[in-house]
């Protein structure tokens, strides 16, 4: 099995601050919206090949064509390389020629680890086996073609061609059983397949998951619950999957570390958690840690942020560190 996560990543290069007319603040809440979090904690089979792209979809969405007019996402500007936001506001001007040719070797790389992790698969097994792991917003996007409400709990993309009519049927099924409310195709269609073997090669199956943030986003027991759920239905797809420790996300500690609070309204924090979201380092001094306010958005370096549905984010630190 080959799982793909794609959107998981909010890693952007320095210089696209300065290319956006977007404020710090605007950049993380598109980065919240725009992002798969937890989505490769979530799909946890120890077995499966995992490619992950390592930079925000922001900079280059590798889950779309690289042709502009095969993209029907690409009329919204947001195609291959994103030049608007989720809400039609712009983000960024098109890539200089310069800056195009790195960013299309990025979506290559990214294209060739996939198929070569699929060479690998057909040359050892006969066959291969693509998840492709995704989540989607509760409520939809003004960017999203599917409006209708309300969105179910897991969608199931499919391909015609690559995606057999039982193993769809059967990923419903294992869902339904759980309790999850289905749709296949909707609110999303489709499953990535590497161009080599598209429409081309039935032994190449891909499957779609998409789950509902609803189910899991600051959600300890949800996030507990779905990917357990997830491991015992990953592990019936791929019988290579071994069977998994019970639980793998941590219990709450019952002598918790110290909590501060950190005054969003002071510029040198706003200025950290915008470096932090780039480089996936955050430093803050503690002499300094107040009160936040940061409007829900989502930063998790390492697990160290626990996201809360009000305006506040507690920022969890050991003792001594800074």
């Amino acid at each position: 099995m080959i799982l793909h996560i794609p959107h998981t990543a909010t890693t952007l290069p320095e210089y696209f601050s300065e290319q956006t007319p977007l404020s710090d603040d605007e950049l993380l809440r598109e980065l919240y919206v725009m992002t798969d979090w937890h989505i490769d904690q979530l799909f946890d089979a120890s077995a499966a090949r995992r490619i992950r792209f390592p930079w925000s979809r922001l900079l280059v969405d590798v889950e779309r064509f690289a042709d502009d007019a095969a993209e029907p996402m690409a009329e919204k500007g947001m195609g291959r390389f994103y030049t608007r936001t989720h809400d039609g506001r712009l983000l960024r001007p098109e890539p200089t020629p310069a800056e195009r040719t790195r960013l299309v070797s990025l979506y290559n790389d990214h294209h060739y680890g996939l198929t070569q992790a699929v060479v690998e698969e057909l040359e050892r097994l006969g066959e291969a086996l693509i998840v492709d792991a995704h989540s989607f917003t509760d409520q939809p996007l003004p960017c999203n073609a599917d409006q209708t409400r309300p969105r179910p709990d897991i969608c199931i993309g499919m391909d015609s061609f690559h995606s057999p009519e039982g193993l769809v049927e059967g990923l419903c099924a294992l869902f339904f059983e759980r309790g999850y409310r289905v749709e296949i195709n909707r609110p999303v269609s489709g499953s990535i397949v590497p161009k080599r073997y598209y429409r081309s090669n039935p032994k190449v199956r891909s499957v779609r998951i998409d789950v509902n943030r609803r189910l899991y986003l600051h959600n300890d027991k949800g996030i507990n619950r779905l990917q357990s759920d997830l491991r015992d239905i990953l592990a019936t797809l791929d019988p290579e999957v071994p069977d998994p420790l019970p639980v793998t996300l941590p219990e709450p500690t019952p002598n918790p570390v110290p909590e501060y609070r950190v005054d969003w309204s002071d510029d040198m924090v706003k200025r950290s958690f915008a470096t932090a979201f780039k480089t996936g380092k955050l430093v803050l001094p503690t002499s300094r840690i107040k009160e936040l306010e940061i409007c829900s958005l989502a930063f998790e370096p390492a697990g160290s942020i626990q996201l809360p549905d009000c305006g506040h984010v507690i920022l969890r630190l050991e003792e001594g560190e800074t």
